[in-house]
C-alpha cells in the first residue's frame, strides 16, 4: 500500500513503507511559481502582511551578527523576533528593548 504526504498541494508517494518519499520536483516548482506569481500580482502591502504571517523569527531566540555569523564582533546580540514592521523590516527584542534591524547592518543566525 502506498503512503502519501501533502507538501505545497503536491501528492509525494512511497511505494513501500519506510522506503522514504520521492518528490515530484516539477509539481513543486509549479507551485512555488504559482505562489510567486500571485504574490506578484498582489500589492505591497499585501505581500508584506503574507510575510508578517509566515514570518520564521516570530518569538525565537536569534543572534544578531553584525558581521558575519562566522566574524565575532563585540556589538554582536541574542534577541527574540518580534515581528517585521509595515516595510518588512524585521523588529526584535533584546534586553527589553525593541530594535528595528536593517538587513544591510546585520546578519541573523539561530541562537
Amino acid at each position: 500500500m502506498s503512503s502519501m504526504l501533502l507538501l505545497l498541494g503536491t501528492v509525494m508517494v512511497a511505494d513501500e513503507p519506510n522506503q522514504g518519499y520521492v518528490a515530484l520536483r516539477e509539481r513543486v516548482l509549479a507551485r512555488v511559481l504559482e505562489e510567486t506569481e500571485a504574490l506578484m500580482a498582489g500589492t505591497l502591502a499585501s505581500t508584506l502582511s503574507s510575510y508578517g504571517e509566515y514570518d520564521m523569527l516570530k518569538d525565537r531566540r536569534i543572534r544578531v551578527h553584525h558581521k558575519s555569523k562566522n566574524v565575532d564582533d563585540p556589538r554582536d546580540y541574542d534577541a527574540v523576533g518580534v515581528r517585521p514592521t509595515k516595510d518588512g523590516l524585521e523588529v526584535v527584542k533584546s534586553d527589553g528593548t525593541k530594535l528595528t534591524l536593517l538587513a544591510e547592518e546585520v546578519s541573523i543566525s539561530p541562537a
